[in-house]
């Protein structure tokens, strides 16, 4: 058997467990930052390893945001593994959850798909769009959409300031490579008065 026909089957498919019923969670957002800058935020790796809380992890084997790519992001009450799915730069990404992927328990949630798709505004910005599909109980259906609101209003926040991090410490970069900048900045990066 093939790896990837192997992993094919342990994608999670479209029969949910008994008692559980199909669930999916959109949210659209629209964010004051170039399409460009998003799809680089929400494809880079670093996003989702960077600070994460030990012992618990996200984790890339064999690359990046490419397709085929295997992932896994463990936590307190979650596992994730997974495999990039399609990917269309810079418009969409999928990411398909394998068998063994769960939230709070096994017999309550299990994630199936996780879809982002980005556009370019013509006023400017970029507008976002996620879907999360999963399989819960049916009694925690209702539970799941209200914690999954929670969670996702504050990723527009997230990217945003993630963003302007990324581009404060380029314009640093380069500022500190002049040096008419390097001559009146102490080692604290501020500006020192004249005397």
């Amino acid at each position: 058997m093939s790896s990837h026909s192997y992993i094919s089957r342990l994608r999670n498919g479209d029969a949910a467990p008994e008692h559980f019923v199909r669930h999916e969670f959109v949210r659209h957002f629209h964010v004051d930052l170039p399409l460009a800058d998003v799809w680089a935020w929400l494809n880079d790796p670093e996003t989702f390893i960077r600070g994460q809380i030990w012992p618990w992890r996200v984790e890339f084997i064999g690359g990046g945001m490419e397709p085929g790519v295997l992932c896994n992001h463990t936590g307190p009450w979650m596992n994730f593994p997974a495999i990039i799915g399609e990917v269309r730069e810079p418009v969409y990404r999928d990411l398909q959850y394998l068998y063994g992927a769960y939230a709070i328990s096994h017999r309550l949630v299990r994630p199936k798909r996780l879809q982002f798709w980005t556009k370019a505004r013509p006023s400017g910005g970029t507008d976002v769009r996620i879907a999360l599909e999963c399989y819960t109980h049916r009694r925690f259906a209702r539970i799941w959409s209200g914690m999954q609101r929670l969670f996702w209003a504050r990723f527009p926040r997230w990217m945003l300031r993630a963003v302007h991090k990324k581009q404060r410490k380029a314009r640093n970069a380069v500022l500190a490579r002049l040096p008419f900048v390097n001559a009146s900045m102490p080692s604290t990066g501020r500006p020192t008065r004249s005397q």
